[in-house]
């Protein structure tokens, strides 16, 4: 049995707000808090892990991962925490990784107020309720930050990080939040893009050439203007005086067991009047939204029919682009080869590879996935916490029992005088609302539940259309149809190669095939 202790320390979002009126570094203020509890009590510590970020998951907790991995390994006989919310505030799953590490290798808790022991079963559901009303907690505080940043946004005010090309931003005399105001450099480029879009009838891809050639700085910290940065540029609505709901959402998905953040573009965007001076007048700004609307660039030139049945789904996985298909020229009689390039060559250090090549790498790792799927194997195995969130749904259902029974106990109490009544309509309110977040808490599970089941049956499916897919794809008319047939098993397909092939060296292309499933 182990002997040594531990510290652990992270801030919650209170701790920064309060950080941020000048009331001193919390972490020290904790660190000097659980040092003398620990002398008191005569804990011998021999690690102090101090989380210097802030993540909602386990994944993005550096010093948490540490801790935990050292705590699953029986090293720690005691964990030293401000509170056990500290330890974990997010969903369900990372929640019940922590809960599982301590119980398993019987690792004590040790807060100011409480000594928790995992291995209890008491100290056990009160740890883990804990946990679940820290995760309510922080999704309040979440809903209540993001309420404030819509109110600023619907107020005219600046919300995010960084301003527009052509705007500086600015802090707001005598209220909070921010604005823009014009930056004298930057905002003639603006005022051209959309004077040549909208007056001039000047394609993207010519706007794009022009700028190059004047050599203004783009956004981003690429050194050349793209026909994706002209198009940002157009369709951005604050060069019209206006502000937005989030124009750019997130959503988490799982990529190889492990979160990512994913922005996407929103399809319903709200228009707010701005307080900052726009760039161009807005009847030009709504002019080029009919034009981008009416006339969208098309996939592939006119008059060309498709060639690539990739179009769509690979990107570099250097810069995220995706990458097109092209020939390169060959010396002598030897003709021209199909390649698969990166459209951000002058900024990227990706290398184009042999699209044939490319083609057989896609192809083989499809036959990969049909003979796992073939030989009983899955080939993209998920957790199952279906268990788990069964053995949640029975603790908060044995919960909500024990909430009524002690509602009627305190009806009890009133009726034996031990209540007044002003007690009693107290202690009810309190365990109606208890109740409440509990049965919140049991739709939730139930709906997670629910859709399991329903990815359970998509991937059930996902095996006829990939031997589908292989069945057809030599035999399918055009690249088009391949492209199709390509689109209905992968999400997506990430292209990696950042040495050249030569007589000595293969090259080191890489792909990631993404199957079409959920995440």
């Amino acid at each position: 049995m182990p002997t040594e202790y531990c510290i652990y320390l992270r801030k919650s979002r209170q701790d920064l707000e309060a950080e941020a009126r000048g009331e001193g570094d919390t972490l020290a203020r904790h660190r000097q808090t659980l040092t003398a509890l620990a002398e008191q009590r005569g804990l011998p510590v021999s690690a102090v892990y101090e989380e210097v970020v802030s993540g909602d998951t386990i994944a993005a907790r550096p010093q948490m991962k540490r801790l935990l991995s050292e705590v699953e390994a029986g090293f720690w006989r005691g964990v030293i925490v401000m509170e056990i919310e500290r330890l974990a505030r997010g969903d369900s799953i990372d929640q019940g990784i922590v809960a599982r590490a301590f119980k398993y290798s019987e690792t004590l808790i040790i807060t100011p107020f409480k000594t928790f022991d995992p291995s209890n079963e008491f100290d056990e559901e009160y740890f883990e309720f804990g946990l679940f009303m820290s995760r309510r907690e922080y999704k309040t505080i979440r809903r209540r930050l993001n309420a404030g940043v819509q109110a600023a946004r619907r107020e005219g005010k600046y919300t995010a990080g960084q301003p527009p090309l052509g705007y500086k931003k600015i802090k707001l005399k005598g209220e909070k939040g921010g604005s823009l105001e014009p930056d004298p450099e930057k905002a003639p480029i603006i005022q051209n893009i959309f004077q040549w879009f909208v007056h001039d009838g000047v394609c993207i891809s010519q706007i794009k050439k022009r700028l190059n050639q004047m050599d203004p700085p783009p956004p981003g910290e690429r050194n050349k203007w793209t026909d994706r940065h002209i198009s940002a540029v157009l369709h951005n609505p604050h060069y019209a005086g206006y502000t937005t709901s989030t124009r750019r959402p997130t959503r988490k998905e799982v990529v190889d067991g492990k979160l990512k953040t994913v922005r996407l573009t929103a399809k319903d965007v709200q228009l707010y009047e701005g307080r900052h001076e726009p760039l161009v007048p807005r009847e030009d700004w709504h002019k080029a939204q009919d034009i981008l609307a009416n006339h969208p660039a098309p996939p592939v030139p006119a008059g060309k029919g498709q060639k690539n049945a990739f179009t769509g789904l690979i990107v570099c996985g250097l810069c995220g682009r995706k990458m097109q298909r092209t020939y390169v020229s060959t010396k002598g009689d030897i003709p021209r080869e199909p390649m698969i390039f990166c459209i951000s060559r002058s900024a990227c250090a990706t290398i184009s590879h042999r699209y044939d090549e490319v083609e057989r790498m896609v192809l083989d790792t499809l036959r990969g996935w049909l003979t796992a799927y073939s030989s009983g194997r899955d080939p993209f195995p998920q957790r199952d916490v279906s268990d788990q969130l069964h053995a949640s749904l029975r603790q908060f259902e044995k919960h909500l029992s024990d909430l009524d029974a002690r509602t009627n106990r305190a009806f009890e109490l009133v009726e034996t005088g031990v209540y007044t009544p002003e007690i009693y309509i107290e202690r009810k309110n309190a365990l109606d609302a208890e109740r409440v977040s509990v049965m919140k808490r049991i739709s939730d599970i139930q709906a997670e539940l629910k859709k399991l089941q329903n990815e359970e049956a998509i991937r059930r499916e996902f095996l006829p259309k990939l031997r589908h897919v292989l069945e057809s794809y030599e035999t399918a008319a055009n690249a088009r149809e391949q492209n199709q047939l390509l689109k209905t098993v992968i999400e997506k397909i990430v292209y990696t190669k950042t040495v050249r092939v030569t007589r000595n060296n293969p090259g080191n292309l890489h792909l990631q095939v993404f199957p079409l499933l959920p995440h």
